[in-house]
């Protein structure tokens, strides 16, 4: 049996920031209808963002992290010595 509580309308976000979850949620399916199936993520990620920056909202696209950038190093170090050592052998 359900009580009365059961049968109001929730709000899906409650809290400090529902407004802006609500906000973003939105601009995210009005991208996606707008641009239909089948686009790479990075599209659907550049759209969003301009959505977003046209409502006020700051958005940050996604950056390599440290870890990222230490590994294209290392191994570009690793490249540059064993054709060192390939060339020097030769």
């Amino acid at each position: 049996m359900q009580t009365r509580r059961d049968l109001t309308p929730k709000k899906p976000f409650e809290g400090k920031y529902a407004d802006l979850n609500e906000k973003i949620i939105k601009i995210f399916y009005q991208v996606h209808n707008e641009l239909g199936y089948g686009f790479s993520e990075k599209v659907y990620q550049k759209a969003f963002g301009i959505a977003l920056r046209e409502i006020g909202l700051k958005w940050m696209s996604k950056s390599p992290s440290r870890f990222t950038i230490m590994v294209k190093w290392w191994a570009s170090i690793l490249l540059i010595c064993l054709s060192t050592m390939l060339f020097c052998l030769s």
